[in-house]
């Protein structure tokens, strides 16, 4: 720093050389970090600790139907100041597994995660749910290294712990579970 000229004695174009310079070795720096220390979990939880906190609060009023909740998580993303198609993409991301075509309701292709969000209105969907998400699970480890599944339920999951226990074992996926 002390071998530079002065800044009132550069130029334009020297300005802009240091500067693309500066620029260029932030950007490496940052790069060899990110791979470093494993930003992508950090973020992962970041999010999810976002979504845990905030999201029950855009409900006035149960949902009636799991559009309603993805709408809301949208919603969720956009006031987080993530850009549709920049940041993160709604129903893309589309692929085939054993014959069946799967589309994640959410994906956020910087960090490779995948968002599923599930509705829980009745007793007898807990059950259906599970073998839901283990088929999700399945599929969509495949594909990406994180699986997030938001699981809105209006108050039929009675012990949360061993709800999660047993899908979240299974790797790099979270389940959070939303009490309206």
């Amino acid at each position: 720093m002390q071998k530079l000229k002065n800044v009132f004695d550069l130029t334009g174009i020297e300005q802009e050389i240091i500067f693309n310079s500066v620029s260029v070795s932030a950007k490496m720096l940052l790069a060899l970090l990110e791979g470093e220390f494993d930003y992508a979990d950090d973020e992962t939880d970041n999010l999810e600790n976002f979504i845990y906190n905030r999201f029950r609060l855009l409900f006035r009023e149960a949902p009636a139907n799991e559009k309603e909740v993805q709408n809301k998580l949208e919603d969720l993303l956009i006031g987080k100041n993530m850009n549709k198609g920049i940041d993160y993409d709604r129903e893309t991301g589309k692929f085939n597994f054993s014959g069946r075509e799967y589309v994640p309701d959410f994906i956020i292709p910087k960090y490779n995660i995948c968002i599923e969000v599930k509705l829980i209105k009745d007793r007898f969907r807990c059950s259906k749910l599970i073998e839901e998400i283990n088929a999700d699970i399945t599929a969509y480890s495949k594909t990406y290294d994180r699986i997030i599944f938001v699981i809105f339920d209006l108050g039929f999951i009675r012990d949360e712990l061993e709800f999660k226990r047993d899908i979240e074992a299974s790797g790099n996926i979270k389940v959070l579970i939303i009490k309206y």
